[in-house]
Order: structure tokens, then sequence, then C-alpha cells
């Protein structure tokens, strides 16, 4: 079963923890800012919720703007699962189908680093995670292949509560893939 694990537990060592814990650190809403190279760039709100079949489900909304003025209303959703050294990311649909699977290192600055690949018809993604010692963590998806030839990075920071108003962290801009 995954468990919130209070993001204060790791305070003292400035870090994710062990790579088992991040999954359960994830827990809560999370502000994200993505850009979608030469395609345009996105801005909104992510949450992990616990669930009782063991899930973690992921959401996001936010607006997307194309590089053309275009604005759109952007939703997305999958499912994780824990694994002993990171995470599975599962499309949200019935059945769960895998996105990737994810295990994580620890760098000797700190950081945690992950990479995947997925394979979408001919189209192939490769993906960076990068979880920073001050608590933000980033995806980068590299999509090559004959119908796709782009970069997704998405940069995630804790949203937390300052009074009756809402602020996200601040931090220093991700690196994920080096």
């Amino acid at each position: 079963m995954i468990r919130a694990v209070s993001v204060s537990a790791f305070e003292n060592e400035g870090s994710w923890g062990p790579a088992c814990t991040v999954l359960g650190q994830l827990t809560g809403r999370w502000a994200l800012e993505r850009s979608i190279d030469g395609l345009g760039s996105m801005w909104g709100e992510a949450s992990f919720e616990p669930a009782s079949d063991d899930w973690v489900h992921y959401g996001e909304e936010g607006e997307l703007r194309l590089e053309n003025g275009q604005r759109f209303v952007a939703t997305r959703r999958y499912r994780y699962r824990g694994l002993p050294a990171g995470f599975a990311v599962f499309f949200s649909e019935a059945p769960a189908r895998l996105f990737h699977e994810v295990s994580l290192v620890r760098g000797s600055d700190g950081e945690l680093r992950g990479a995947a690949r997925h394979l979408c018809a001919r189209d192939l993604y490769l993906t960076d995670y990068l979880f920073t010692p001050d608590g933000q963590f980033c995806v980068r998806h590299r999509v090559r292949g004959p119908r796709k030839d782009f970069t997704i990075s998405t940069r995630y920071r804790r949203v937390q509560m300052q009074g009756s108003r809402e602020a996200a962290q601040v931090g220093r801009p991700c690196r994920a893939g080096g």
C-alpha cells in the first residue's frame, strides 16, 4: 500500500530520501510549468492522490498556449504504482496500460534521477526524471519518430498553504537529463 510520506521527514537530509519513498512523497498538489519546444507552453496544477486500490492517481489541468496564440484548457490523467526503487506509470484507462517504469538512483549531488522509454507506434518517448534536494522535480520527454519530433519539459513545485492564499515554492530550474 502507498502511504503519504511527510515532506518534512527528509528535510534534514535535503533530499527525497530513499527511492522507494518518492511516490508517497508526491502526494498532494503541485504547480506545473511546461514547455513544448517549438509548439507552446502550459501552466497549471497537478495532484497525486492515493487510492484504496494501491494506485496513486495523477491528474493535471492548466492552460496550454500554442506558439500561434491559440489557448486551450488541457488535462491529463495517469495512474502510478510503487516499485522497490521507483515507480511505474500507467495510462488512466481500463484495463491499465503501462506507459513506463522508472528506477531512481541518487547522484553525488543528492538528486534522484531516473530514465524510462516508451514506444508509441513508431514514435519513441525517452523520459528523464529529476528530483532535486529543494523538493522540486522535473520530467522531460524527448519524442522522436516519423510523426513526432519535440521535447516536453515540465517542472513541478509543491503548492503550500500560506494563510488564506496558496503559493508554490520557488526554487532552482530543472536540469532533467543533464
